[in-house]
This record gives C-alpha cells, structure tokens and sequence, in this order.
C-alpha cells in the first residue's frame, strides 16, 4: 500500500494547474511535465495522453503501448489504461480524481503456456489534492475494495500457483515543507481488513499438491519521513531522464546533483499491527494471536541510527509428529528490539563522492575504502 499510495502520488502530483478551464494549450503544459519525468517518449508514443474536457484534464496512461515500448511481446500482458481527471483550483491547486483500476492478465507465454494470471481491482477510489496555501500542500486518500491475483509462476524448478485476496484497504498521506528548504516531511496511513494466500504446486498432470494457506485478519500501519531530500530527488530524476540515450554522464555534472541528496532523508519511521494471523501446511499449522512492529532509521547522518522491535503474540504451532514435551509449550510470546548507531555516516558518503572512479562505473579505489573504514 505504501508503494501504490506513494507511486499514486508521483503520477498525480506532477501536473501544473491554473484557474482557467482546460485548453489545449494547458494539456500541453502537462504533457511536458510528463515529459521532465518519464522522457518524451511517453508522449511521443502516446504512452500518456491529456486531454481536456470541460473544466478537467482527462490524463490516461496506456500500459500496454508502455511494455510494447520496452519490447514486450504484443500479446503478452493485457491491461486497459488508467484514467484518472485533473481539475484546476481557483488557488493555483489542483484536485485529482480517479475511480477505477484497469484489471490485468498476464498471457501464459512461457512453460508451455502454463505460466501467467490475472489481478482484479474492485471498488477503486482515489482523491488527491493539492492546495499551494495550507499547512499541508498535499494530500491524498486511496481506497480499494478487494484486490484478487491468481497467478503460476516457476520457482525453484516448481510450478507454484497462488491465489492472493485482500479485502477493505485504505490508504491516506499528506506532505509539507520540511524545516529546511528543499524537504518535505512525508506522514501516511495504511489498513487492510484481512487477507488471503494459497499456495500449492502444480505437478506435470496439473494436479495440485502441497497446499499452504495464509489468512490474516485486520492490518493497520503508519509511517513518517522528515526531512526527505525531495527537491533534490526531483531535480536528480529528471537530470537522468534528459540523459537517457546520450552516453555516459560526466562526473562533474553528476557529483553536485548526488552531494545535494544528502543526508536522503533524516529521520524515517514506522509501525504496524496484523491479528488473527493462521498459517495452515500439510502437516501441521500455526496460529498468531497479532504481531506488531516498529522501525526508525536516520539518513547518511553524522550520529546515524536505527531500531527495529518486532512481537509476536500467542503463538500457537500443531505439528501432528510433534512430541508431548513440545506440545506443552504452546501458546508462545516472543518480543525484541534492536539497536544500532554508527557515526560518520555523513563523512564516509561524502569521501564516497569524491572518489573519482565511483562517479565513473560505481566501484570504490582503495584509498577510499580505507578512509571510510
């Protein structure tokens, strides 16, 4: 959810807006925005189109003139594209709204045309907004019903078949100014109503065997970035898209875009509940009355550090070969937390920087490597 919401939020939040109604002239505007972050050719061949209609900009995005770009077999992936409309504000904001996910198949191409699946979206919701003037430029909320993928795919020699269902989630995020200039502090939420996996293994014959279930109840999460470098990502990302396709880039012009990312972020945290998780093998099975989990980790800081705790709650297994002694252990709590801090982070990312043959194919001299030990 955390990766929809946040890839949501690229794809909505690039568009410049004014107050007029939508023209022509505004779709191009647009149009070159796309074009900063995903390259022309995403215009250029109609990967992303932006139309105006009435007061809206209609912005869709075709995935499978996408892949047929990236030389994707023609009838590889079926998928409608996303649509989703783009209103200007009178403030100078825009409002973003779209209401349905566009399903995909994946054709059985390889295997013997036995590897492939299909991920359905029902019940999709997303609003956006962006209002230069509040405290919080940007929010947005991402709601989606039920999503189901049923897929084969080999692994391991093994052809695995897999049935994934989640019902009810809900995503939110808001974005400000960070306390110093080029940062933004990023705060999102996240929740599932419950969750289904099965697993099995498709033999020559197309029987399964070997099936594994995985149910959870309901999911909750929040996470937080302060002081995320985005301006600095921003102006990165599109430095490398202007590049694509013109040779290597000279390190004096890479080196200052890399420096200005620093310290990536410097403070990034999260938590996250799941109850009522029962996981079913053949031959046994384990319930888990919830679990939680935190996670905080700085940026390349001066005083870097990092804390992860993890609890896992009545923990029960039933194993049917399972002798008495380990039966009376049963149900089991386990909680931990980790703890790691390093100083120098910020000086051994700089020292990286310096070093010439880095920028050049990614591999540090040894004099660097000593310094930075």
């Amino acid at each position: 959810m955390r990766v929809t919401i946040a890839a949501a939020a690229l794809a909505f939040g690039l568009a410049p807006a004014g107050a007029d109604p939508a023209t022509p002239q505004g779709a191009k505007a647009i149009e070159a925005t796309y074009a900063a972050y995903f390259s022309p050719a995403v215009i250029d061949k109609q990967i992303v189109t932006v139309t105006p209609q009435g007061d809206d900009y209609l912005i869709g995005w075709d995935f499978e003139k996408a892949l047929a770009a990236m030389g994707a077999p023609a009838d590889a992936v079926a998928v409608s594209p996303f649509v989703y409309r783009l209103t200007p504000t009178l403030d100078g904001g825009w409002l973003a709204r779209a209401d349905s996910l566009p399903n995909l198949t994946v054709h059985p191409l390889r295997d013997g045309g036995r590897e492939g699946g299909t991920a359905a979206f029902d019940g999709f919701r997303f609003e956006g907004l962006y209002d230069p003037d509040a405290a919080a430029p940007f929010r947005a909320k991402l709601r989606l019903g039920s999503l189901k993928i049923d897929a084969r795919a080999r692994s391991g020699g093994r052809l695995n078949h897999f049935v994934i269902a989640q019902d009810g989630m809900a995503s939110a995020i808001q974005v400000k100014a960070g306390q110093r200039p080029g940062e933004v502090d990023i705060a999102s939420t996240q929740a599932v109503a419950g969750s289904d996996q099965q697993t099995s293994v498709l033999g020559d014959d197309g029987v399964a065997r070997g099936a594994s279930d995985v149910k959870q109840g309901a999911a909750t999460g929040d996470s937080r970035i302060i002081g995320l470098r985005a301006e600095a990502i921003g102006e990165l990302w599109r430095f490398l898209v202007a590049d694509i396709g013109k040779g290597a880039i000279p390190p004096q012009q890479l080196k200052p875009k890399l420096e200005a990312l620093a310290p990536l972020w410097r403070e990034a945290s999260g938590h996250g509940e799941a109850e009522a998780i029962a996981i079913a093998f053949p031959g046994g099975a384990v319930s888990i009355k919830s679990t939680t989990q935190q996670v905080r980790v700085t940026g390349l800081v001066e005083h870097a550090s990092a804390t992860l705790a993890f609890a896992v709650n009545d923990v029960n297994l039933d194993l049917a070969d399972a002798p008495n002694w380990l039966k009376q252990i049963w149900p089991a709590t386990l909680a931990l937390k980790v703890e790691a801090s390093v100083d120098g982070l910020d000086r051994a990312t700089q020292l990286a920087l310096d070093d010439p043959e880095w920028l050049k194919d990614g591999a540090l001299g040894q004099d660097t490597k000593m310094a930075i030990r």
